[in-house]
Protein backbone atom coordinates (compact mmCIF):
# COMPACT_ATOMS: atom_id res chain seq x y z
CA UNK A 1 0.00 0.00 0.00
CA UNK A 2 1.09 3.39 -0.65
CA UNK A 3 1.29 6.03 2.07
CA UNK A 4 -1.47 8.38 0.38
CA UNK A 5 -3.87 5.30 -0.21
CA UNK A 6 -3.47 4.81 3.78
CA UNK A 7 -3.84 8.58 4.83
CA UNK A 8 -7.05 8.51 2.28
CA UNK A 9 -8.40 5.66 3.73
CA UNK A 10 -7.74 6.92 7.74
CA UNK A 11 -9.43 10.19 6.20
CA UNK A 12 -12.96 8.24 4.64
CA UNK A 13 -13.11 6.05 8.04
CA UNK A 14 -13.10 9.19 10.08
CA UNK A 15 -16.14 11.00 7.91
CA UNK A 16 -18.10 7.57 6.99
CA UNK A 17 -16.74 4.88 9.03
CA UNK A 18 -18.96 3.84 11.82
CA UNK A 19 -17.79 4.20 15.30
CA UNK A 20 -16.33 0.64 16.75
CA UNK A 21 -16.12 -0.90 13.60
CA UNK A 22 -13.29 -2.83 12.19
CA UNK A 23 -11.85 -1.88 8.57
CA UNK A 24 -9.19 -3.75 6.71
CA UNK A 25 -7.26 -1.28 4.43
CA UNK A 26 -5.64 -2.67 1.68
CA UNK A 27 -4.91 -3.27 -2.26
CA UNK A 28 -6.74 -6.91 -2.10
CA UNK A 29 -4.20 -7.50 -4.66
CA UNK A 30 -1.16 -10.47 -4.50
CA UNK A 31 2.41 -9.71 -5.84
CA UNK A 32 4.90 -12.32 -6.22
CA UNK A 33 8.47 -10.85 -5.34
CA UNK A 34 9.58 -12.03 -8.76
CA UNK A 35 7.11 -9.44 -10.11
CA UNK A 36 8.86 -6.78 -7.77
CA UNK A 37 12.21 -7.52 -8.64
CA UNK A 38 11.65 -7.16 -12.03
CA UNK A 39 9.93 -3.66 -11.47
CA UNK A 40 13.31 -2.88 -9.46
CA UNK A 41 15.59 -4.32 -11.60
CA UNK A 42 13.84 -1.59 -14.74
CA UNK A 43 13.30 1.57 -12.95
CA UNK A 44 16.32 1.08 -10.98
CA UNK A 45 19.22 0.22 -13.01
CA UNK A 46 20.97 -1.61 -10.63
CA UNK A 47 21.96 -4.93 -10.48
CA UNK A 48 19.82 -7.02 -7.84
CA UNK A 49 21.06 -10.55 -6.61
CA UNK A 50 18.94 -12.17 -5.09
CA UNK A 51 20.08 -15.08 -3.11
CA UNK A 52 17.43 -17.97 -1.59
CA UNK A 53 18.02 -19.77 1.53
CA UNK A 54 15.39 -22.68 1.54
CA UNK A 55 16.76 -23.40 5.00
CA UNK A 56 14.86 -20.49 6.45
CA UNK A 57 11.41 -21.45 4.64
CA UNK A 58 8.97 -22.85 6.69
CA UNK A 59 5.83 -25.33 6.27
CA UNK A 60 3.80 -22.76 8.33
CA UNK A 61 4.48 -19.78 6.58
CA UNK A 62 1.59 -17.87 4.33
CA UNK A 63 1.90 -18.58 1.02
CA UNK A 64 0.23 -15.17 0.20
CA UNK A 65 -1.54 -12.25 2.31
CA UNK A 66 -4.35 -10.67 0.85
CA UNK A 67 -6.67 -8.09 2.69
CA UNK A 68 -10.11 -7.96 2.46
CA UNK A 69 -10.99 -4.52 1.70
CA UNK A 70 -15.08 -4.77 0.87
CA UNK A 71 -16.57 -2.88 4.08
CA UNK A 72 -14.13 0.31 3.44
CA UNK A 73 -14.49 -0.07 -0.68
CA UNK A 74 -18.58 0.20 0.07
CA UNK A 75 -17.64 3.88 2.00
CA UNK A 76 -16.00 4.67 -1.42
CA UNK A 77 -12.75 4.62 -0.93
CA UNK A 78 -10.60 2.74 -2.92
CA UNK A 79 -6.29 2.92 -3.90
CA UNK A 80 -5.08 4.84 -6.44
CA UNK A 81 -1.46 3.86 -6.54
CA UNK A 82 -0.84 0.51 -7.71
CA UNK A 83 2.89 -1.14 -7.27
CA UNK A 84 4.80 0.29 -10.21
CA UNK A 85 3.53 4.04 -8.89
CA UNK A 86 4.58 2.58 -5.14
CA UNK A 87 7.92 0.98 -6.21
CA UNK A 88 9.22 4.04 -8.33
CA UNK A 89 8.38 6.79 -5.09
CA UNK A 90 10.13 4.63 -3.05
CA UNK A 91 13.06 5.03 -5.62
CA UNK A 92 12.75 8.90 -5.98
CA UNK A 93 12.35 8.75 -1.76
CA UNK A 94 15.32 7.29 -1.26
CA UNK A 95 17.37 8.74 -4.56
Amino acid sequence: MHVEDVADALYTLSIKGKNGDSYNIGSSKIYKINTIIKILRKNYKKKIVVNINKKLFREFDEKFISSDNKKILKLGWKPKKNIKNIINDMIEFYK
